[in-house]
């Protein structure tokens, strides 16, 4: 009777009466973000994004094919290259005859690079 209580609002911790420290999840450990997302602590609570390379709502994050664009969109290797998707990420490689980063390929000259199994007395014509 006649009397009150203070209790430290959401997310924070504290007396409630000369202190309220705002509770960062992030670097205790105790937020529910997916292992592929981004942790931010904000006043009282706390956001989480997925990574790049992943998509959800940061509580729950799947790997995204980038070998596998949405229609519309362009493949994010050359033509003449195999797009090989990882956790997260992806990589290129030029097809067998060309030569490049995946990315970009171009013809390989086998007849000036010297690997070309041409005989002795043939000649070699790319």
């Amino acid at each position: 009777v006649g009397s009150y209580k203070c209790k430290c609002l959401d997310g924070h911790r504290g007396d409630g009466r000369t202190a309220c420290a705002n509770i960062n999840e992030c670097a205790e450990g105790s937020h529910s973000c997916h292992v592929n997302a981004m942790c931010t602590d904000e006043k009282g609570n706390h956001r989480c994004a997925c990574l790049s390379g992943f998509t959800g709502d940061g509580n729950l994050c799947s790997n995204v094919d980038e070998c596998k664009p949405p229609a519309g969109q362009a493949k994010p290797c050359h033509h003449n290259a195999t797009c090989t998707d990882t956790s997260g990420s992806f990589s290129c490689a030029c097809s067998a005859g060309y030569t490049g980063d995946g990315k970009q390929c171009a013809d390989a000259n086998e007849c000036t690079d010297g690997t070309h199994g041409c005989h002795g007395d043939a000649v070699c014509i790319n």
